[in-house]
């Protein structure tokens, strides 16, 4: 006993898909991803800021306690 092949249907989208075009040109950039309005260079300066300040800190707290353990002898 053979059982037949199952055949799918081709699938179509309900909507129909068109590409996402450049805004500054009104062309698709090749290699480019779509613009999504987020800024990432103000959360990444936020950060870097953010470590500075924390190295800053560790680098002052060992400098104090140096200079206390020297003039403590």
């Amino acid at each position: 006993m053979t059982t037949p092949p199952v055949t799918t249907p081709p699938v179509t989208p309900a909507v129909p898909v068109t590409p996402v075009a450049d805004r500054s040109r009104g062309q698709l950039a090749a290699g480019r991803l779509a613009n999504t309005g987020a800024e990432s260079t103000v959360p990444a300066l936020l950060a870097g800021l953010a470590l500075l300040s924390g190295v800053a800190l560790v680098v002052t707290a060992a400098t104090r306690r140096r200079r206390g353990a020297h003039v403590a002898r």
